[in-house]
């Protein structure tokens, strides 16, 4: 009885004791795999992280439909701003300009998967606010040629240089499909090739419509950019530009946004359907009298150069008026777009910004840049608006 633990019965007894010796037992081997583990050697050379799929039909982006640049004389391929803006516009906008948001690849391919490799301007592959794949990542589209363009996947880098992925794109029938790769929106591509597998096509894509062919210009603050979007073909300007089929030149610099009358001079060059403007969120820290002045050099240059091409000016998006402070810069431009309408300037119009958020909330991660759903907001306030100005723009041709 010496060997009997204290009020606890025979049966209990053993019940422990058989729990004691499967713990012992288990102790003993999770020491022993750790012993043996710690015995294995180093790898002399780490796996590379990346590694290049095996196949020999690659293609640079170059040989096909390169969308969302307005000026082909940019200092890299797939900047946003052409190189003579350097020293003209503000340093951080032609740094920014760097970053390729909105630009994209169209193409036309029959393979059941897609391949790419790219390299990164910068080393950085994330934001606070932002995952790797949405600073620094591909995300790739596909349709039917003339269906409705369905999301795959996005690419996620996992380095700045020679970055690969693979996307499934679901074509069991290896029929001709429409695809767009968008670029990243928070990091500056210096290569990118696309492949697939030897036996199938890849080529340009179809030339769109004459009447799709003009652009829409979205000039913006870090939300037009695309910060805190999951990932490139989710920002705003993207989204419409798929529901739209039309392309987009975002020119989304974010922090940066301030109308100056240099940029504005280089928007001007370019030719679109409809100029947008919404600068709010950055330009409302400027005193309201030279904001009121940008505003209308803004809307007079413009409109001098493309007398028949609509200007759309943007208030502030809000989810809660109580939230947020600065939102007199919207009252203003609103005022100041209602005299230049009252003066004779023609085709200029002004929306709301409280429009472009649902009143639920939910749209924002921090009362001002949009998360996914506030994107999808946005997009499908400013849409009915667009295709109005759209027509109005074709009508004047």
């Amino acid at each position: 009885m010496q060997n009997q633990l204290p009020n606890v019965s025979k049966r209990n007894q053993a019940g422990l004791s058989v729990f004691l010796r499967i713990v012992a037992t288990l102790s003993f081997v999770a020491f022993g795999v750790t012993h043996v583990a710690s015995q294995q050697p180093p790898p002399t050379t780490p796996p590379p992280k990346n590694p290049a799929p095996l196949i020999s039909n690659w293609h640079d982006a170059t040989e096909f439909t390169i969308e969302g640049k307005g000026w082909t004389d940019t200092e890299y391929l797939y900047d946003r701003l052409p190189a003579r803006a350097k020293g003209v516009v503000p340093d951080r906008v032609f740094a920014l300009a760097g970053h390729s948001s909105g630009v994209l690849i169209r193409f036309l391919t029959d393979a059941p998967v897609v391949y790419t490799q790219w390299s990164l301007r910068h080393d950085a592959l994330t934001l606070p606010i932002m995952s790797a794949g949405a600073a620094s990542g591909l995300d790739l589209y596909g349709r039917p040629v003339g269906g409705v363009f369905r999301h795959i996947n996005v690419g996620v880098p996992t380095q700045q240089a020679q970055n690969t992925s693979v996307f499934l794109t679901g074509n069991r029938a290896q029929e001709l499909r429409e695809y767009l790769l968008y670029l990243p929106t928070q990091n500056g591509i210096t290569l990118l090739k696309i492949g697939v597998q030897d036996k199938y096509t890849i080529q340009d894509a179809l030339q769109r419509p004459e009447n799709k062919r003009r652009p829409i210009v979205y000039y913006g603050t870090s939300i037009i950019q695309g910060v805190a979007s999951s990932r490139s073909g989710m920002t705003s300007t993207a989204i419409l530009g798929r529901v739209l089929d039309r392309p987009i030149i975002n020119l989304g610099f974010a922090g940066s946004a301030n109308i100056e009358p240099e940029l504005i001079k280089f928007i001007n060059e370019l030719d679109p359907a409809v100029f947008v403007i919404d600068a709010l969120w950055n330009a409302y820290l400027l005193p309201p009298d030279v904001l009121a002045s940008r505003l209308e050099n803004a809307a007079r240059t413009l409109r001098a150069a493309h007398p028949n091409t609509p200007i759309l000016f943007v208030g502030q998006s809000v989810r809660d008026p109580n939230l947020v402070t600065g939102l007199e810069a919207s009252a203003l431009q609103k005022k100041l777009v209602e005299r230049l309408i009252k003066s004779g300037v023609p085709l200029i119009f002004h929306l709301d910004g409280t429009k472009l958020l649902r009143a639920d909330g939910e749209g924002t991660v921090d009362s001002v840049h949009l998360n996914d759903y506030g994107m999808i907001s946005q997009a499908t306030a400013l849409r009915p608006v667009l295709e109005r100005l759209l027509a109005i723009s074709a009508a004047q041709k």
